[in-house]
């Protein structure tokens, strides 16, 4: 397991005591299946809370698989309630069922929606080891568990949920940091509050081992991502922007030129935020820029 601060253990402890419906000693798996799901939604940065609607048609082939068999997505969606970790609201009003607490499901579907709580979410959101371990924390209580013919665990979705967290709070932190505006050209556009067409890049790839760190990240536009990760450009030790003598000038167009950056100083971040280490820039120098192979 991660080590994780006091405050995050206390949320996973939280996860662990989720209390289950029990009946002839099987507990149903309906509150875990639940909240794996919401654990994904934040992982890719959905909206804090889902109207019920669409969590119904989300939530309901995964219970129909991994739930009680017949058991409603309203179920789990409103009785988490009792968690410490799940509200629902609702725009209108939700009159109970015949005999029961649970609202009817035509009112949640009208007028509801629900996720974790706002001090849960945030935790959550801003640090993808936390939600990672939530979810292998959920996905273990699904082991034991086997329906008819079914398979005896769910295909692992940890790791994934753990990736996809890390992934969108790279990309959020890194763009935050340098303020959404690209290294070389300084292409900066915000659409409906969302970054386009400009990536939180990895110095030293990830996929060659470079760690997802403030440190290893910097902001290109989706033009100058290619470039940098085809290594026609790097930044050299005293942090100026190189071009490989490989590189050809554009044969089209009214872009300016890579060569026209040639001798840009890489910016520090704002925010506080480290600076790209040194040290991945080297690794990227060595390892991707070209000097030799033809392009």
């Amino acid at each position: 397991m991660t080590a994780l601060a006091q405050t995050d253990q206390l949320l996973l402890g939280r996860f662990a005591a989720i209390r289950q419906h029990t009946r002839q000693g099987v507990i149903a798996p309906n509150k875990p299946v639940t909240l794996l799901w919401a654990l994904e939604r934040v992982a890719h940065g959905h909206d804090r809370l889902t109207p019920f609607a669409v969590a119904e048609k989300e939530l309901q082939p995964r219970l129909d698989t991994w739930g009680t068999p017949g058991t409603a997505a309203s179920y789990a969606f409103w009785r988490l309630q009792n968690d410490g970790l799940w509200e629902v609201v609702s725009s209108g009003a939700l009159p109970p069922r015949s005999g029961d607490k649970e609202p009817r499901i035509t009112a949640l579907r009208a007028h509801a929606g629900g996720g974790f709580m706002e001090p849960v979410y945030a935790q959550l959101a801003a640090s993808p080891d936390l939600c990672g371990e939530a979810a292998e924390l959920l996905e273990g209580q699904l082991r034991p568990r086997r329906i008819k013919n079914r398979p005896q665990r769910l295909e692992p979705v940890w790791e994934t949920i753990k990736r996809a967290a890390r992934e969108a709070w790279f990309r959020r932190e890194v763009l935050a940091a340098y303020d959404g505006c690209c290294s070389v050209c300084g292409w900066r556009l915000a659409n409906g509050g969302s970054a386009v067409a400009l990536d939180a890049v990895h110095v030293h790839q990830r996929s060659k081992g470079g760690p997802d760190a403030l440190d290893n990240g910097a902001v290109l536009c989706s033009l100058h991502h290619r470039l940098f990760d085809a290594g026609l450009f790097s930044w050299g030790a005293d942090r100026r922007l190189i071009v490989s003598p490989l590189w050809r000038d554009e044969l089209r167009g009214t872009m300016p030129s890579l060569r026209e950056a040639a001798g840009k100083k890489l910016p520090d971040p704002s925010r506080g935020a480290p600076r790209v280490s040194d040290r991945h820039l080297a690794w990227h120098r060595q390892h991707v820029f070209r000097t030799q192979q033809s392009i």
